[in-house]
């Protein structure tokens, strides 16, 4: 009995102690998600660690709850620099007890390699339509299709449209550098492929092809279908669990009214079957508790009276009230 109290005892002392824990991988960028060992994870509020053999690694929040933010300090590995660093800044505790997102490196120096390569491409593309639209200018012109002033105003706008378009290309080509091909469809993976070879328009013709808004709009009209389903189903299950309820209120009158009748094995054969289909409901446990007790079966009461003890609905008043029955239940035992 004295080892049932120790390990109740530690049990509420010691549950401040454990954290939230999450768990995560690390994976390398394009490798057909290759698990990367080694790597130093440091998040605030966890204790650092280092990914195993197979690319997992293990973090436990102190004092995090499901749905609280997460910030991260530093990702780092000898000869790999962090990919998704942006998607990392800051995440939310899984309900799961898993990161959100993996973390994905790439050896170094790729990053600015592939950012190059795709920079390169889109100035050749850019000046190259810049140029084709100038030329388009100076047919007209020449054709006497248009005015030189509307030749100036067209060239200005033009000229804007471009200078423009090359001060985002660093960014653009900064984002597709970062593209995990691995965790990207296989229509993008061949449209991105396309234009890092400088094949712009059979990239869009790729991306067309896919008709992704289309696709986009079924994908929202399923959403919708799935949350009208998904409300259905909540309100069924509220409805389920007021049934059972109320069932389960109904069967417990039942057998308080067989006690009352002096049929305590009727009761008994009811208590049994609540306790197999509700034995976490707090007035269930403490039905059933009272009523092996009454019957002097302690080996059947005091398994109860513990539960009721830890139970996270007991109020302080009723632990107090099964620890008296445990020490009464005990003497009588002994």
């Amino acid at each position: 009995m004295k080892n049932v109290f120790l390990t109740v005892l530690l049990c509420v002392f010691c549950a401040p102690l454990f954290g939230q824990i999450q768990v995560g991988l690390v994976r390398e960028q394009n490798s057909k998600r290759k698990p990367i060992p080694g790597v130093q994870v440091n998040f605030s509020g966890a204790v650092p660690t280092i990914s195993d053999d197979n690319g997992h690694f293990r973090l436990v929040f102190q004092g995090k709850k499901p749905g609280d933010i997460i910030f991260i300090n530093e990702i780092r590995k000898s000869g790999y620099e962090l990919v998704n660093e942006k998607e990392l800044k800051a995440l939310k505790i899984s309900e799961k007890e898993k990161l959100v997102v993996d973390i994905i490196l790439a050896t170094a120096g790729a990053v600015d390699a592939a950012k190059k390569a795709y920079y390169d491409v889109s100035d050749k593309a850019l000046l190259a339509g810049f140029n084709r639209k100038k030329q388009e200018l100076q047919e007209q012109l020449n054709n006497a299709e248009i005015s030189q002033g509307e030749v100036w105003d067209r060239f200005k706008e033009l000229q804007y449209q471009y200078d423009r378009q090359k001060q985002s290309l660093d960014e653009l080509a900064e984002k597709f550098a970062r593209v995990n091909f691995d965790d990207a469809s296989e229509v993008y993976r061949q449209a991105l492929e396309l234009f890092k070879e400088g094949k712009i328009d059979e990239a869009i013709a790729k991306l067309e092809e896919a008709d992704f808004l289309n696709r986009s709009e079924r994908h929202l009209m399923n959403r919708e279908r799935i949350e009208i389903a998904l409300d259905e189903l909540k309100k069924q299950k509220e409805e389920n669990e007021e049934g059972f309820k109320k069932d389960l209120e109904a069967m417990l009158r039942q057998a308080q009214l067989y006690i009352a009748n002096g049929e305590p094995a009727n009761a008994l054969e009811i208590y049994e079957i609540v306790m197999q289909v509700a034995e976490d409901n707090l007035v269930v446990l403490q039905t059933c508790a009272d009523f092996y007790a009454g019957q002097n079966r302690p080996e059947k009461a005091l398994p109860l009276f513990e539960k009721i003890i830890a139970h996270p609905e007991a109020d302080a008043e009723q632990k107090s009230k099964a620890s008296q029955n445990i020490s009464t239940l005990t003497q009588k035992k002994d």
